[in-house]
């Protein structure tokens, strides 16, 4: 968890001085796989105005998930091997997103937006597991610890932003984002990671404009 803060900190330091808006949220994922399902979150952004209805947008997020889940499977090496484990993970997730949005809806107050998305991921997982082979324990909580680098991501962000009659800088939106990204490396064989993960991401957050939103 530290090091998500400190990530996510030194992002801020670094885009601020650029950014014409930028953003902070919180969020809460659901995926098909035991790994990372449920999972909360937070993340910072910022975007640029490229047109009246149209932005260009950064973001940097990380997630946690302390899934405990049930497993069984067969061996991949022999076919009949059966295999019985209870995992308990602390598993970790880092991604670097960008967006291109497009308005579908601009009042005084609210503005619609939908945009296809592009990720870089990052995955620090560490699984306790308790395990047995046909019937028999094989090891009591051994910890498997390993990393996903450069993961890709793709999916879409649909968003709904408020901006109150009050403040012409601060304002607050609620996103879905959808996506899809990858996992376990195409075409590798005897693992049990899936190759691909779906994930639907739903937040809630707060955006500051440093450029006054005209009304």
């Amino acid at each position: 968890m530290k090091t998500g803060i400190l990530f996510i900190f030194s992002f801020f330091v670094a885009t601020y001085i650029q950014a014409q808006s930028i953003e902070i949220k919180g969020f809460y994922a659901h995926t098909n796989s035991n790994k990372f399902t449920p999972a909360m979150g937070y993340g910072i952004g910022y975007t640029h105005q490229t047109k009246a209805k149209q932005r260009l947008g950064l973001s940097l997020s990380y997630s946690l998930s302390k899934p405990s889940y049930h497993e069984e499977y067969k061996s991949s090496e022999d076919g009949v091997s059966y295999y019985i484990q209870d995992v308990k993970a602390h598993n970790q997730r880092f991604a670097i997103k960008c967006h291109y949005a497009f308005g579908l809806l601009k009042s005084h107050t609210l503005q619609l937006y939908i945009a296809p998305q592009i990720g870089l991921n990052y995955y620090i997982m560490e699984e306790n597991i308790d395990q047995e082979a046909n019937g028999f324990i094989l090891e009591r909580q051994y910890t498997f610890h390993y990393k996903k680098k450069h993961r890709l991501s793709f999916g879409a962000l649909f968003e709904l932003a408020w901006q109150p009659k009050f403040t012409k800088h601060l304002g607050a939106f609620l996103a879905l984002n959808p996506e899809t990204s990858g996992f376990e490396a195409l075409g590798t064989r005897g693992s049990y990671d899936p190759w691909f993960i779906r994930w639907i991401n739903m937040g809630v957050g707060l955006r500051y404009n440093f450029c006054p939103i005209e009304k």
